[in-house]
């Protein structure tokens, strides 16, 4: 069984929303590997999971970033 994992378009978007500092020119994020759980949709699900299915999670996930990218990145 393969699993299902977030797709994240690499915008930057949400970066930018929350003002990160560490975010490049390129909007990539330098430290992505150790990045904060609060950066990591993988991660928040575990926050949830009793709540939703992942698919739900991702879509709600989904939908934050597409709001963010029409807002070009700033709540």
């Amino acid at each position: 069984m393969t699993e299902i994992v977030f797709q994240c378009e690499k915008c930057g978007s949400c970066c930018k929303a929350v003002k990160c500092e560490l975010l490049t020119k390129e909007n990539k994020c330098p430290i992505y590997i150790t990045r904060p759980e609060i950066c990591n949709v993988e991660k928040g699900y575990e926050q949830v999971k009793y709540a939703m299915s992942k698919m739900s999670w991702y879509r709600l996930n989904k939908k934050c970033c597409s709001l963010l990218q029409n807002k070009r990145g700033y709540i």
